[in-house]
């Protein structure tokens, strides 16, 4: 790709332009052939300058339309992968609008869906506090990475051609006794229900997932120490 502008010697520059009728100060470009440099490399999609009877003119190359097309077609390639980069949710308090819980908690997905949350009842200060209503926050945390590692484990097992019939991951967890009450212990029990699995195939797919894919386990693993352990239950 060129950058910059660069103005070729206009000796060294052979540029057919044809003008229009009339001569004097009006005259105009209205075609040119391509234009190359000294060293025959096309110059494009610059503008060079010719010299012709003593005029200055503006040369533009016939395929500028196509090397546009492609530097805008670049450009929404790039966009849709740095989209692709980006996940958004939209979490917004329910408690004002006059519901059962003064501390709900309502999140839409970039994806469409939405999940209620609500806080654990207060008894000292009831206004500070929520109904049980729904997951808590950190509830939703420890269910998202749950759901996170045992997509992956289903996912590798049936890339390995295993006839993987069920899954379930119980997660088990500590939290930190002061703010912020990070978790600092996570255990992760998987039961994969199978026909003729081997126990190294299961356990092949959850280190996979723990130290390769799942992002929200090597996300909690900064803080947490994660440990997993697994059961095989055969079809």
């Amino acid at each position: 790709m060129i950058t910059g502008k660069k103005n070729a010697p206009s000796l060294a520059v052979r540029g057919k332009s044809t003008f229009s009728e009339g001569g004097g100060d009006n005259r105009r470009v209205q075609k040119s052939t391509h234009v190359r440099n000294c060293s025959g490399v096309f110059v494009a999609p610059q503008q060079v300058k010719c010299v012709i009877l003593q005029k200055s003119c503006k040369a533009k190359p016939k395929n500028a339309f196509t090397i546009a097309a492609k530097r805008q077609l670049e450009g929404v390639k790039c966009a849709g992968q740095h989209k692709d980069k980006i996940m958004e949710c939209t979490v917004t308090w329910t408690g004002a609008a006059g519901t059962r819980s003064g501390m709900g908690f309502l999140a839409e997905t970039g994806s469409g869906h939405v999940i209620a949350m609500d806080g654990a009842p207060d008894a000292v200060k009831p206004e500070n506090g929520g109904q049980n209503l729904a997951p808590r926050p950190m509830e939703t945390l420890l269910a998202g990475t749950g759901g996170c590692t045992a997509y992956d484990v289903v996912l590798i097992l049936k890339r390995g051609r295993h006839d993987v019939r069920g899954c379930s991951v119980k997660l088990t967890s500590e939290r930190a006794e002061v703010d912020p009450k990070v978790f600092t212990k996570i255990n992760m029990h998987f039961t994969v229900t199978a026909k003729g699995v081997p126990a190294s195939a299961v356990e092949r797919a959850i280190a996979m997932s723990h130290e390769k894919y799942c992002s929200a386990s090597i996300m909690l693993g900064k803080t947490a120490e994660i440990t997993t352990s697994f059961d095989i239950v055969e079809a």
